[in-house]
């Protein structure tokens, strides 16, 4: 009887142990909403900051002669900025090898800001805040100026002079030749023949001897 009377009490007794609610849950929820409000806030500055530097080299493309679109397509891009820098083609297969295409990047980032008479600082700042110097760059008063002279222009390619290549100097001869006859030959005659009479001989006669 006492151990029935036992049982009965520590079933009594008997507390389940102790849970907590789920309280955490809604805090989780409201970070979750407010991180995807940043993602999105910072997603729309990123893409605003990317039309702002694709509107700046559209700019400089078109002010140095080139179509603006062409700052869209890949590789052609790369292509058009080494003509505007007078820089040859193959320099493509630079800027594709590690390191030395940062080397790469910097001198023709450089080149670019001569072209359009700017220093190294400002090259500088079209690398660290393209954003900024990009549009300044297109959109301000710098003008471009080929370096070495103009680019395959009327009748040249790479500093050749516009019109034709390089042939004799203006006024009608070659390379040293006088004006108007040859080489050492007396105007209005021959080699040696005496002006206003016959062959060579005494004036006003004939021949040898008459």
């Amino acid at each position: 009887m006492s151990m029935t009377a036992t049982i009965l009490t520590t079933l009594l007794d008997f507390r389940p142990p102790h849970v907590s609610p789920p309280a955490a849950a809604a805090p989780s929820a409201a970070a979750s909403i407010l991180g995807g409000v940043f993602a999105m806030i910072f997603g729309l500055f990123g893409l605003v900051v990317a039309l702002i530097i694709v509107a700046g080299h559209w700019k400089i493309f078109t002010k140095a002669g080139e179509a603006g679109w062409m700052c869209l397509i890949p590789i052609l891009n790369l292509i058009i900025l080494l003509k505007i820098v007078r820089k040859p083609i193959w320099w493509i297969v630079l800027l594709c090898i590690p390191l030395v295409n940062l080397v790469v990047a910097f001198l023709l980032t450089v080149e670019l800001a001569k072209a359009f008479g700017q220093g190294v600082g400002f090259a500088l700042g079209m690398i660290f805040l393209p954003f900024i110097f990009y549009p300044m760059l297109g959109f301000g008063s710098a003008t471009y100026t080929p370096p070495g002279g103009a680019y395959a222009g009327a009748g040249g390619g790479y500093g050749q002079p516009p019109g034709g290549g390089y042939g004799p100097p203006p006024g009608g001869g070659g390379y040293g030749q006088p004006p108007g006859g040859g080489y050492g030959q007396p105007q209005g005659g021959g080699y040696g023949q005496p002006q206003g009479g016959g062959g060579y001989g005494p004036q006003g006669g004939g021949g040898y001897g008459s």
